[in-house]
Order: C-alpha cells, then sequence, then structure tokens
C-alpha cells in the first residue's frame, strides 16, 4: 500500500483504495490468476527498488514477524473486507517471514512468488477433494512455499539477474 491509495476524510479516518493488488482474490485462491497480476507486483516500485535487493536486517524481519496477524485480521473484517481478501495477505505474510529468515531478499521473494504461484495455487488445489476449504487451501499453499523456499528455489538464479 501506498500513500497514494489512502484516502482521509474530514475526520481524519482512513480509507484504503485500490485494493486489487493488495487485497485481491485472484492471487492465491481466486477465480483465476492472471499472469499480468504477478508481472505488475514484481515490477512495482516495492520490489523494483535497490533497498529490495539487498538482505534485509534481522530486526526489520523480527518486527515484520510480530505484526500481530490475528488482530490485523479482526480489523480487516470489521472494515468489511471477507476472507477471500484477507486470508491471502495473511498467506503472503507467512512466506515472506519464511523466506526473510531463510536469507531472500524481497526481491527474491517476488520472483519467487511470480514464478512458483500457479503450479502451487494447483497442487494445493488438487489437495482439496470434493468441497474447496479456503483456510486449508491457504495452509496448504503456504506449506508449499515454504518448501520451495526451503530448497533455495529461485534464490540462486535471482542473484545472478540482480549482478
Amino acid at each position: 500500500r501506498t500513500f497514494e491509495n489512502i484516502l482521509v476524510d474530514s475526520t481524519g479516518k482512513l480509507h484504503p483504495i485500490d485494493q486489487g493488488r493488495c487485497l485481491g482474490v485472484h492471487m492465491y485462491g481466486g477465480p483465476a490468476v492472471r499472469g499480468d497480476f504477478h508481472e505488475a507486483m514484481l515490477n512495482s516500485d516495492l520490489v523494483s527498488h535497490p533497498a529490495c535487493k539487498i538482505p534485509s536486517d534481522p530486526n526489520v524481519i523480527r518486527e515484520f514477524e510480530k505484526i500481530n496477524t490475528k488482530e490485523v485480521e479482526k480489523r480487516l473484517l470489521e472494515l468489511g473486507l471477507s476472507d477471500m481478501e484477507i486470508k491471502p495477505m495473511l498467506t503472503r505474510h507467512k512466506v515472506m517471514c519464511h523466506a526473510l529468515k531463510k536469507g531472500y531478499t524481497v526481491h527474491e521473494v517476488a520472483m519467487l512468488i511470480k514464478q512458483k504461484t500457479t503450479k502451487l495455487m494447483r497442487t494445493a488445489a488438487s489437495r482439496q477433494g470434493a468441497k474447496f476449504n479456503p483456510k486449508k487451501f491457504q495452509t496448504d499453499l503456504a506449506k508449499l512455499f515454504f518448501i520451495a523456499v526451503d530448497k533455495g528455489e529461485h534464490k540462486a538464479s535471482t542473484k545472478k539477474v540482480i549482478r
């Protein structure tokens, strides 16, 4: 989220806008995965910034891990967002925490997500059985990303590209 994506009313209340990229349902478990979304995410100001291509400070990682995701989820539900919008964001938070602890840069995590999401979503969906369970889907998807991170997938090839 950027300052351009938040409106402030006359009472000082914040109104987040442009949910399509930040909280859209299409990234994990939505009806379709669009390649242009991942391309836009990868080329965004955030992940293309030079600071995103260096390892994160351990203090920053610890603070990121301290985020009370239960409280975030509760507040977002109060604001009227759906589970299908919130759960994918929480999954990305888990994946990011895991990858940063393993030495990935933010840019490398974005590359991993861009390269692996469609395949891992299909795998997670195939484990669903007859009835789709969004919570189980998100849990399975996070585990599949953890495996990819633990194997170092995309990390080495990203370093070659950066240099």
